[in-house]
């Protein structure tokens, strides 16, 4: 370099020989380098980080992914591969109780919906939220509960077993199915399926083979899906709350339609051992399905036991002659003398219902 002051030659850092000016040192370009290879470090620094990045968000979404299992429970039963909308939620605990073996049936690696003897905070009355209204926790609590009080009568042996047909079996409260529960194998599926009633309407629905999922409903609506990937780690399982998306609705009518099915296929078969057309007509409200398949003079029968169950008697020498003929029947009051406010609030609407089946059918 050259010296600023008389332009003779001089090292940086040193006395110029010409004038002896201390010349500066090349402290600039140092700094340039340094700041260079900061430069450097800093962008493979950043490509680093976006590379990490890259490789964990499939990690990512995989937590909303549809679970393999149920895609293959898809195959097998029809139902859609997607899993429900809305946001996924990994619980502490699943407290779903299992069902109970029954001794013909195959053994499952279940860890199936909870027993009876369930924690004691999981049998807390449902609490209202602040507005008044019952949050999805709240009711999927309340099924939990009723879902106790079956298993512990099922296992009590409270209830009537009917088989309905190979590998399905219907436990009856009465004239009501409290639960039906389809052994793997059954219909041609390689999974178990078991449904819940309470007052005619489906509850609690678990689906089971390697995995499971757990069903919670209120009026047909399906409030949450508890899928859990390993059947018998329940406490690893992800819940699905909301409805109106494709695959959440899909796995509702899949567990409806079975349900429902097999509920008049139970109260069928009860009817047949009991001599009652619709043994429950007088402790529940009917559904089209009920009626559904049933000829103008079983739909005739159907709503006249309705009345016959109160001791009328009938004008129409082939009705009297058919209740007659039941063991249940006891026939004192005149049908002129016959007051139909002795109906409770089932058999009323029953009747009613039965009548507009007809008219639509035009078998009136």
């Amino acid at each position: 370099m050259r010296c600023r002051n008389c332009g003779s030659k001089a090292r940086p850092g040193r006395y110029c020989s010409g004038c002896g000016m201390l010349q500066p040192p090349r402290v600039a370009k140092g700094l340039k380098a340094a700041v260079g290879i900061l430069g450097v470090l800093a962008i493979v620094l950043l490509s680093a980080v976006g590379y990490v990045l890259l490789k964990l968000e499939p990690q990512r979404r995989a937590v909303n992914a549809p679970p393999a299992m149920l895609a293959e429970l898809r195959d097998a039963s029809g139902a859609p591969a997607r899993e429900p909308s809305g946001t996924a939620q990994e619980t502490q605990q699943d407290v779903v109780p299992e069902t109970a073996a029954q001794p013909d049936a195959p053994k499952l690696q279940s860890a199936g919906p909870e027993t009876a003897q369930t924690p004691a905070e999981e049998q807390d009355t449902p609490e209202a939220a602040a507005d008044g209204t019952q949050t999805v926790d709240d009711e999927v609590k309340a099924i939990r509960a009723e879902f106790n009080a079956i298993e512990e009568n099922r296992q009590a042996g409270r209830y009537e077993k009917l088989a309905l047909r190979q590998s399905v079996s219907a436990w009856m409260d009465g004239s009501e199915p409290a639960c039906i529960v389809l052994r793997s194998g059954a219909d041609g599926l390689d999974f178990e399926r078991s449904y819940y009633f309470e007052d005619g309407m489906l509850r609690f629905a678990l689906l089971e083979a390697d995995d499971a999922c757990r069903l919670y409903f209120k009026d047909d609506v399906l409030l949450r899906l508890r899928y859990a990937e390993d059947a018998r780690k329940a406490s690893d399982s992800v819940d699905y709350d909301g409805s109106g998306g494709a695959e959440y609705d899909a796995w509702r009518e899949f567990a409806l339609s079975e349900a429902y099915t097999l509920y008049a296929d139970a109260c069928q078969a009860a009817a047949a051992q009991s001599g009652y057309v619709l043994p429950g007509s007088d402790s529940r409200y009917l559904r089209e399905d009920d009626l559904r398949g049933l000829t103008a003079e079983e739909c005739r029968l159907a709503r006249n036991e309705i009345f016959a169950r109160h001791g009328r008697r009938f004008e129409d020498p082939a009705l009297q002659a058919y209740f007659d003929a039941c063991s249940w029947y006891t026939g004192t009051v005149a049908a002129e003398d016959f007051d139909e406010s002795v109906f409770n609030e089932y058999e009323a609407a029953n009747v009613a219902f039965i009548r507009e089946y007809e008219t639509a059918m035009g078998y009136r």
